[in-house]
């Protein structure tokens, strides 16, 4: 009897050297170090979260087939190590965890910036959550809606502002209920 796709598992293939390796990164966070261990950087970390990635395709499209498990190693689903450092302080080279984003399939969706789902890996500081890393502005903007000057003063606007509260209310009750708040 074929299994429910609610019920699918994949096989975790993650191992404690990938933790082994984002810690030996942390303490040798620079390019010569990880160019000699980029073979280890591979075998242990990136390419059994690729295969986790992989994996997870089923699990996933079993709470919502509009999101993607892709596990190329380029544009996939696994963000890259390498950091942009041309504007920060920090100048380490190095991610010291790994990121996985499950982005929306749909065109126009946002990418990153689209709704989403993602796993942190970093010794001691793992997590899985969903929502929107940093929303482009029209897509925070359709959580709100614009008035006028005009609007403001109209003696209807009381009724205006209700609306666009309860336009809002599905949104803020999900926020509620995932900071454990009451809505």
């Amino acid at each position: 009897m074929a299994k429910k796709a609610a019920e699918v598992v994949c096989e975790n293939p993650l191992g404690p050297e990938l933790f082994r390796f984002l810690k030996d990164l942390k303490g040798h966070n620079d390019r010569e170090w990880f160019q000699a261990n980029k073979a280890r950087y591979e075998t242990e970390a990136r390419n059994p979260v690729l295969q986790l990635i992989g994996g997870f395709e089923g699990p996933l499209a079993a709470i919502s087939r509009h999101f993607n498990a892709d596990p190329r190693p380029m544009g996939g689903s696994l963000f890259r190590i390498y950091r942009d450092t041309r504007f920060s302080k920090d100048k380490t080279p190095y991610k010291t965890h790994l990121g996985v984003n499950f982005r929306h399939r749909a065109e126009g969706a946002g990418g990153v910036h689209g709704p989403g789902f993602y796993l942190h890996l970093e010794p001691g500081e793992c997590f899985a959550g969903g929502g929107l890393w940093h929303p482009d502005p029209e897509a925070l903007f359709k959580v709100s809606r614009a008035f006028t000057n005009a609007d403001v003063l109209a003696p209807d606007f009381p009724q205006r502002l209700a609306e666009a509260c309860r336009e809002a209310a599905p949104l803020v009750a999900f926020l509620c209920k995932a900071l454990e708040l009451p809505f």
